[in-house]
């Protein structure tokens, strides 16, 4: 039995793609979707971008929809990357996405070698690992490593990421910009300030409110990128 996910703006709005079931696989719904394009700006065109953990795909395939000139998505279980080629395939986006059946972290490593790594300068990195399992806290660093000057990671977690815990991480230079949460989901957009990390929204009301359980969402409709430099650049 296969769910659908729905592909929310760009060149591919309103497609569905078929997603296998499989435990734990988490599709980032539409309105998250949705916020988090809004936070970037509608258009990426140029834009280097890595979906680990890539799962049903549905951020990958709304950033290669909304013109990044490329997208790697990384997966490690053998059925759901066979489901992710087979929509690949079905958009006619081999030219733009590159799928990589691999352990995300070893994925990350690999890509330290030089003359390997196109993603060592990403954009944007699109972070949904499993949660309660560790992840965010050691795939985090890594990430923050193959991130380009500036560049974006959104990141998505069961709980509420902070400077404190950032700066716990190694992570002290990348800046919360925009946070939101989604029922028990807390999703984040993060950027490479280059230095300390100071969050540019000093307060974080979305998930203020932890026991409520509804959909809330910090300054949905105001696009970011366009305010800071590098960002809509094409790809070398």
């Amino acid at each position: 039995m296969t769910s659908r996910i729905r592909i929310i703006g760009g060149q591919w709005k309103r497609r569905l793609l078929p997603v296998p079931d499989a435990p734990g696989l988490r599709p980032t719904p539409d309105r998250v979707r949705e916020t988090l394009f809004n936070w970037l700006g509608q258009d990426l065109t140029g834009w280097r971008c890595i979906d680990l953990f890539a799962g049903s795909g549905a951020l990958g395939f709304e950033a290669a929809s909304r013109g990044a000139a490329w997208v790697d998505m990384v997966e490690q279980n053998p059925a759901i990357a066979r489901g992710l080629q087979s929509s690949i395939q079905q958009l006619g986006a081999q030219g733009v996405i590159r799928l990589h059946r691999a352990d995300a972290s070893r994925w990350l490593a690999k890509q330290q070698s030089p003359g390997s790594s196109p993603a060592a300068g990403a954009d944007l990195i699109l972070l949904d690992p499993p949660f309660r399992a560790g992840w965010m806290e050691r795939i985090l660093p890594a990430a923050l490593a193959r991130l380009a000057p500036q560049g974006f990671i959104y990141a998505e977690a069961d709980f509420p990421l902070t400077p404190e815990w950032l700066a716990r991480q190694q992570c002290g230079r990348l800046a919360i910009l925009r946070s939101g949460r989604a029922g028990q989901v807390h999703y984040h957009l993060l950027q490479d300030t280059g230095d300390g990390g100071v969050s540019v929204r000093a307060a974080h009301d979305p998930v203020a409110d932890a026991g409520t359980g509804e959909d809330m969402e910090a300054g949905a409709g105001e696009g970011i990128h366009s305010g800071f430099p590098g960002r809509g650049r094409t790809a070398p």
